[in-house]
């Protein structure tokens, strides 16, 4: 799978999460867990592609 897939798939179960009340997103634990995901699934990788791309067509 892509990195824009994983990130989706990740991002759709754990609002399903924060959103039924089996994560609290106020729960510093719950929400540090949350973003060492996204970055699991590469996030920082995704936004940099997409920088790059944004920039170029920008004509940065």
């Amino acid at each position: 799978m892509d990195i824009l897939t994983n990130l989706n798939l990740y991002i759709d179960q754990a609002t399903a999460e924060f959103v039924s009340g089996i994560k609290d997103p106020n729960n510093d634990a719950d929400w540090n867990e949350y973003l060492e995901m996204l970055e699991k699934n590469r996030l920082s990788e995704y936004i940099e592609v997409n920088q790059v791309a944004f920039d170029r067509k920008r004509g940065k």
